[in-house]
């Protein structure tokens, strides 16, 4: 019955010069209030001189506003990045700058954003949200100058997506003046993954000079 009355809202909204796009953006303005919810959805909907109860047209409800947010931001992070200099930069200096750039979009709805983790990690919407982290985790590799083709290319991104994780998780409950503290955590635990990077590369050449020093 849902999936019917969402096609029927969607037929005439194809009638309506519905612009998906803009709904959801304003919608994004009343998630510090509202949160990602249906009600966000729906005054979004009023403020466009449409029904409330146009908010049926996505089907899968309020994650949906979740993943426009994601998608958003990350083409912010690289529009903010992409022009910057960051090859003169040390690799954990670029990291850094990356991962703060997409960080800092999640500044206006940051109260609501475990809001947004629990909506994501719904059974039902956990390949979406999958397969959206994949494609962050690429950008900010991407930018960040990695262009590794080896096994190194899944060392890095899983590295990434865990650092990147941890420090949304810590940007939640940091209550620091301008979150100054999230900042810093970023620094410190960037450095720490390029000083692991370091060390499992030269394990190698590490084992090899002691199995030439034990043959000589």
């Amino acid at each position: 019955m849902r999936r019917v009355q969402c096609l029927l809202v969607q037929s005439r909204l194809c009638h309506t010069g519905f612009d998906r796009t803009k709904l959801l953006n304003d919608a994004l303005t009343f998630v510090p209030v509202h949160g990602w919810s249906v009600r966000s959805l729906s005054l979004a909907c009023e403020q466009q001189g449409l029904s409330p109860a146009f908010h049926g047209v996505f089907a899968r409800g309020p994650v949906e506003l979740v993943e426009h947010f994601f998608t958003e931001s990350n083409k912010k992070m690289s529009e903010v990045c992409s022009p910057l200099d960051l090859a003169s930069l040390p690799i954990p200096d670029r990291l850094h700058t990356v991962i703060q750039t997409r960080l800092k979009c999640l500044e206006p709805v940051i109260t609501a954003w475990p809001q947004a983790i629990a909506l994501q990690a719904l059974p039902q919407n956990l390949p979406y949200t999958l397969k959206n982290k994949a494609t962050l985790v690429d950008e900010i590799c991407f930018l960040s100058g990695d262009r590794s083709t080896s096994i190194d290319w899944y060392i890095n991104r899983a590295a990434v997506a865990g650092l990147y994780s941890l420090c949304e998780v810590y940007m939640i409950t940091d209550t620091s003046k301008s979150f100054d503290d999230t900042w810093n955590f970023l620094h410190h635990h960037v450095q720490d993954l390029h000083n692991t990077h370091e060390t499992i590369h030269q394990i190698p050449s590490t084992l090899q000079a002691f199995v030439f020093g034990l043959v000589r």
